[in-house]
């Protein structure tokens, strides 16, 4: 199945109905009368206007102007762009390779790729295989395509339940132990990491959800600002020059990744450059000429362990090394 670039508003099949005026005023060509105007039609007028044919232009729009809609994303698959998909990730591993190649030795640049649990869970049952076979085998054909680091997100998943619960006892204390109030109208801290239903809740209930959202970050979110942040800083490797992709279950990640909240502190680039979903990783794998299972097999006896000079990282030492004691900036929402 193949995604546009674009958003076709016709094709939106979502649970909230697409908005009637886009907000970018400058797609809609439609002259404004005053709605104050009363206005009359005959019988002949009615005929005449309803026989009259008007092509319409086509609409486009970013994946960024959707989500500053009023309407019409939270979780259709259908909205997609073409710079969140297999294409552009295997274009994103030439451009990254070219790179390597131009440019001097003192530029260091680096490749991760995040992988979800849920994600490697998913391919395994696919395939056939223990979920540790999968992420050896998986990691193995990533560093194949050019990929220098895989990261498992389940770290970034443990922070991120971590920082949740700390965050909902001191809301407790507050709210609760040290309140006066002996009502039942204190209302609750709300935990969500879909994509989909935050951005339905900003659209539809922004002013009544949105205080009462938890401030962490989602595993995703965590791991992108791991990578440009806390990685770029122990490699001294610049954050634009670090390409991170993540591999998720679900495709409103894509939404998530692009929204402006995610961008590295000196706004050169997004803390997550592409997402793919399980099935896209599928489609590269289908890409590369290779039948899943025959693929993942052939990679079994593969070395997976990233280090193999110095412009790569043993992702086990990485993570026995002790972390920064306040990493808050890359957990909150600040």
């Amino acid at each position: 199945m193949s995604f546009s670039g674009t958003v076709r508003l016709t094709d939106l099949n979502d649970f909230i109905a697409p908005s009637q005026n886009c907000i970018k005023p400058i797609l809609d060509e439609r002259s404004t009368a005053n709605q104050s105007e009363r206005m009359r039609l005959d019988r002949d007028e009615i005929n005449k206007s309803s026989q009259e044919k008007r092509i319409l232009k086509p609409v486009s729009v970013t994946l960024d102007d959707c989500l500053a809609c009023s309407g019409c994303i939270t979780s259709a698959e259908t909205v997609l762009i073409e710079q969140q998909g297999p294409k552009e990730f295997l274009k994103m591993i030439e451009e990254f390779s070219n790179d390597n190649k131009v440019i001097s030795k003192e530029t260091k640049s680096l490749f991760v790729v995040s992988i979800s649990p849920q994600s490697r869970a998913s391919l395994a049952a696919s395939y056939n295989l223990t979920v540790e076979v999968t992420q050896r085998k998986l990691c193995a054909f990533l560093r194949s395509l050019g990929v220098n680091v895989c990261l498992d997100t389940t770290f970034a998943r443990n922070f991120s339940l971590l920082a949740t619960a700390e965050e909902f006892v001191d809301y407790y204390r507050k709210n609760y132990l040290n309140s006066t109030s002996t009502s039942l109208s204190i209302s609750p801290l709300i935990t969500a990491i879909c994509p989909g239903w935050v951005c339905y809740a900003e659209k539809s209930v922004g002013d009544i959800v949105i205080p009462l959202m938890s401030k962490v970050r989602s595993p995703q979110a965590i791991a992108g600002s791991f990578v440009k942040d806390y990685l770029s800083q122990m490699m001294n490797i610049l954050p634009n020059r670090i390409r991170h992709v993540t591999i998720m279950p679900c495709f409103d990640k894509k939404l998530e990744a692009s929204r402006s909240a995610f961008f590295t502190d000196d706004g050169s680039s997004r803390e997550v450059d592409l997402v793919l979903s399980t099935s896209d990783i599928h489609i590269i794998v289908m890409f590369n000429s290779v039948l899943p299972y025959a693929c993942l097999t052939l990679l079994t006896k593969m070395h997976c362990t990233i280090m193999k000079d110095q412009a790569r990282v043993d992702i086990w030492n990485l993570f026995s090394n002790t972390l920064p004691k306040n990493c808050s900036t890359w957990i909150y929402h600040l």
